[in-house]
């Protein structure tokens, strides 16, 4: 389980910086505070963290949640790009 949680901390980094998002879009996205996903990014999960986060994730970015904890997004780099992430079997 800690790997999927590392994984997912990873990815929600690395979402934002491929897609050039500021914090603050980024925590609007989500639906959480600048602050929570400052703590977020730096590893600590947060007890108001909710399963809305993966599915604001899947709604924006089209990622499913099994994905969202299984897949480290930074090795499948060619997949996502500056606004979309293109379609592939790896997201379905």
């Amino acid at each position: 389980m800690q790997n999927e949680m590392e994984n997912f901390i990873k990815n929600i980094k690395f979402l934002r910086k491929s897609n050039n998002l500021s914090e603050k879009r980024m925590a609007d996205i989500l639906k959480i505070s600048v602050k929570s996903l400052n703590k977020l990014e730096k590893g600590e999960l947060l007890p108001d963290v909710s399963i809305e986060i993966v599915f604001n994730i899947y709604n924006y970015f089209g990622i499913i949640p099994k994905n969202q904890f299984s897949v480290l997004l930074e090795d499948k780099e060619q997949i996502v790009t500056s606004d979309k992430i293109k379609p592939n079997i790896l997201w379905y």
